[in-house]
């Protein structure tokens, strides 16, 4: 449970009467507008509207004001869990919410009452949700884009080899085979067996209408294990036979 105390809101502040401090509790910064300088443990910026800034205890504070801040600051009382700790640093939130959250905390401006102390530690606690939220989203993003690329990767050895298998082609990009095919399909569409069928039987009309290659020549050239599986396999994509693709191209 989020407890708060010495909450203070500051309109157009010029500038700060100290430039570093170090408090023995936590501290939440919630800018509205205005600009600073801060730099404290590994973290070093800007920060500016619509951002906050979770300072852990007994840490040095340094700060420079470099246009006039409208701010709220808050002092966190309550032992934080794991994951609000994990949340040291700057945030910044362009939502309607954290406009919201800010209007409530106004309202509670030189209110000492114990109804006024809840909002607060009610504020606080949703901005540390929202901020977990946002992690979340954007571990789920990073984890999207990474699997991606590991797509994109495949997509290239299919293109560059076209004698693999499937489960060759999962292990070069460290891959279990039915997580890849899964996958694949989920990014390309098409199952990574389909997908590379289709790159082969284009790679085999490309070879029937600019070589006199035998469909067993060209079988082995494209990965099929003979004649009559390619023939197969072209027919069912392709609607008719090699041969006829290769008759009615010619020119």
């Amino acid at each position: 449970m989020i407890t708060t105390q010495g909450y203070m809101y500051w309109q157009n502040k010029a500038h700060f009467q100290l430039d570093h401090d170090t408090d023995s509790h936590w501290i939440m910064y919630i800018i509205e507008s205005g600009r600073c300088e801060y730099q404290f443990d590994n973290f070093k910026g800007i920060a500016g509207a619509n951002d906050i800034l979770l300072i852990p205890p007994y840490c040095d504070f340094f700060r420079n004001m470099m246009t006039p801040m409208t701010f709220h600051f808050i002092r966190i009382t309550s032992k934080l869990e794991s994951n609000e700790q994990q949340l040291v640093g700057r945030h910044h939130f362009a939502n309607q919410r954290f406009i919201e959250n800010c209007t409530i905390l106004r309202k509670t401006t030189f209110n000492l009452s114990s109804q006024a102390q809840v909002i607060r530690a009610h504020i606080v606690q949703d901005l540390f949700i929202q901020s977990n939220l946002e992690q979340l989203q954007s571990h789920h993003l990073n984890l999207k884009q990474a699997k991606n690329r590991t797509i994109a990767q495949a997509t290239i050895i299919m293109q560059n080899h076209l004698d693999l298998t499937v489960s060759e082609i999962a292990h070069l990009v460290d891959l279990n085979p039915a997580y890849f095919s899964r996958n694949f399909k989920q990014v390309i569409g098409e199952s990574p067996i389909t997908y590379y069928t289709k790159l082969k039987l284009k790679k085999v009309q490309e070879y029937l209408i600019t070589t006199d290659d035998s469909l067993s020549e060209i079988a082995d050239k494209t990965g099929f294990n003979d004649a009559f599986y390619l023939s197969r396999t072209f027919r069912k994509y392709l609607k008719c036979s090699p041969i006829h693709y290769r008759k009615k191209h010619i020119v």
